[in-house]
């Protein structure tokens, strides 16, 4: 009965609000701070008043409404409908005239669109808009907002197990939240501290999992969080069941099994009755979970197949639903099922496949790809062992034939390519020998060019192409420069920052150093930075002691992991298998 007339307000509200309608500033000001809240205690209210916004006659209204919506189907988890919505939202946006209305506007269609693809899994994707809008919300002194883009970067941070700058960045947030309380409501203030006390809980677990031995504190600092998240979620519904399922997996951790039973069949129930599928799914796959371990198979089977029902309607978590499909093999395992055995383990292969890949090109530092190679080659076991008895025997011996004919060709490809990387070494220090002598010349053929430039200047009847060649020169002079006092040495050096420091457009520096160098400027500054690593590793023992980071620290690079690539790139070893070929063969050329 409760459904059915919420069903019918709904359809008066729409035949209502069918008419375009004029709202003040004001009313559309109120109207979102009432979707905010609604978005976080009651869904279908939610949509009632995104509805409202969009029947605006205001074109900057109808695309926060669509924007809203994209977010809220998401919740729904109809992602087809979300992705329409946020595209909808972008061109009604983008075919406005430039204010400060419209700037905030699509920064907060671009934070929805961002929360929206980290639920996808698309964390590439969600970085991408929440940079985009952050910029935008600092353009136009937008703190509230700013601070919402900075909490959901550190989601993404967490998503990849960059647990520690996830807690930073949600620390951050929560001090910038307290140092302007003077611009939240009440709602407000309480909305957001609940969402950044959960994702700081979030943080903790997940810290402790990844490493429980030296983590072993941050279960406490989870436990702190979550309580906090649940006393600031009173009337946040969403936020309330999130945390009292992830305290769930800590009285889990702590072995009181039967307060986490509890509270995962309270979080089961209390999502279904809201509507909140997303969190009812993911309550359903852990109760599966919990009862797996505690070896009460037949419930655990029940609970993972209903997780996957939903899941394959509409996909909720892939890493929930792979290892689902594992447990669910494991299970008819032990029941001497053979053939569901191999039916689960054949679904957790399929999606195990496509889903590490995406996982690996949307985050390079993901940290879970060891233990998935683990419940791989266990999975690979049991198809192993039990396609024996369900197919013919020869697979058996094609496969072995595959796997010697692979280890065959590693070790031969490994060979060469030892082989490979000792002759670029070879080069790189007889390069090296030659470097001074090199330089010289080069200096004298850039004076001789300067030299032919003026003569060319005295005696051109073109004079814009005067003009352009002294450009070009001055340029080519500035970069020398640049390179001789090791500024390219700074964490700083991009293209706007040295086309400010030589006071030319970074379009016209982006094309003579295409012209001259024959690469782009970013390709041309990695250059310099590895050649000078490479230089001072031959030439300076002490260099070599310096740890990976360090070094990459030395010359601007932000991280230790793209140094190393683009130094394995240029030298065919990483840093210290090169120092240690220096120090091997005994180099140390001044």
């Amino acid at each position: 009965m409760k459904y059915l007339l919420f069903g019918l307000a709904f359809l008066f509200s729409v035949e209502f609000f069918a008419q375009e309608i004029e709202l003040s500033n004001k009313e559309y000001e109120e109207l979102q701070d009432k979707l905010r809240i609604q978005t976080a205690t009651n869904i279908d209210s939610a949509f009632l008043v995104a509805e409202r916004i969009g029947y605006s006659k205001n074109t900057i209204h109808k695309a926060f409404s669509k924007g809203a919506k994209s977010y809220l189907y998401q919740i729904k988890g109809d992602s087809t409908k979300s992705i329409t919505n946020f595209n909808s939202a972008i061109a009604l946006i983008n075919g406005v005239s430039n204010s400060e209305i419209k700037t905030k506007t699509k920064a907060y269609i671009l934070n929805y669109g961002g929360i929206c693809d980290i639920q996808r899994g698309n964390l590439n994707a969600a970085l991408l808009k929440l940079l985009e809008g952050e910029e935008l919300s600092k353009k136009a002194n937008d703190i509230v907002q700013a601070v919402k883009f900075n909490t959901n970067i550190a989601l993404i941070n967490g998503q990849i197990n960059n647990y520690k700058a996830a807690i930073a960045k949600a620390k951050y947030s929560d001090y910038l939240v307290e140092e302007n309380k003077k611009l939240y409501t009440s709602d407000q203030y309480k909305l957001n501290k609940s969402n950044i006390y959960l994702s700081l809980g979030v943080y903790y677990e997940g810290s402790y999992k990844k490493d429980f031995e030296t983590n072993k504190a941050h279960l406490d600092s989870a436990t702190y969080y979550y309580n906090k998240a649940i006393l600031y979620s009173k009337n946040i519904i969403t936020n309330k069941i999130k945390a009292q399922n992830n305290l769930a997996n800590v009285y889990y951790h702590e072995e009181n099994f039967k307060e986490a039973e509890k509270n995962y069949q309270n979080v089961v129930t209390e999502a279904f009755e809201n509507n909140f599928m997303y969190d009812y799914a993911i309550g359903l796959y852990n109760l599966g979970n919990f009862y797996y371990w505690d070896k009460k198979y037949n419930k655990a089977l029940t609970y993972f197949k209903k997780y996957d029902s939903i899941h394959e309607i509409q996909p909720v978590d892939t890493n929930n639903f792979i290892n689902s499909n594992y447990y669910q093999s494991k299970i008819y395992e032990s029941l001497d099922d053979y053939e569901n055995t191999l039916k689960y383990a054949s679904i957790y292969l399929a999606n195990f496949e496509a889903y590490e890949f995406k996982i690996n090109d949307e985050a390079e530092k993901v940290n879970t790809l060891q233990n998935n190679l683990l419940l791989k080659n266990d999975i690979l076991t049991i198809q192993e062992k039990y396609n024996k008895k369900v197919v013919y025997k020869k697979i058996y011996f094609v496969v072995l034939g595959i796997v010697m004919l692979v280890l065959i060709f590693l070790l031969f490809r490994n060979r060469m390519e030892k082989k490979k990387n000792n002759e670029k070494f070879s080069i790189i220090i007889n390069t090296y020998k030659s470097q001074l002598k090199q330089k010289e010349e080069q200096i004298k053929n850039v004076s001789q060019e300067i030299h032919e430039l003026k003569q060319e200047e005295v005696h051109s009847s073109n004079p814009t192409l005067n003009i352009d060649e002294e450009k070009e020169k001055e340029i080519l002079e500035s970069l020398q420069q640049i390179e001789d006092k090791l500024i390219f040495l700074n964490k700083d050096f991009t293209l706007q920052f040295v086309a400010k420091k030589i006071k030319t457009n970074t379009t016209y520096l982006s094309y003579i150093v295409n012209k001259n160098f024959g690469k782009s400027f970013s390709e041309y500054a990695n250059e310099l930075k590895i050649n000078y690593v490479v230089n001072e590793m031959i030439s300076n023992a002490r260099y070599r002691r310096y740890s990976t980071q360090a070094i990459a620290e030395s010359v601007g690079y932000k991280n230790a992991t793209s140094f190393t690539r683009s130094f394995s790139k240029k030298t065919g070893l990483s840093p210290v298998q090169f120092a240690k070929k220096l120090d091997d063969e005994n180099i140390n050329l001044k």
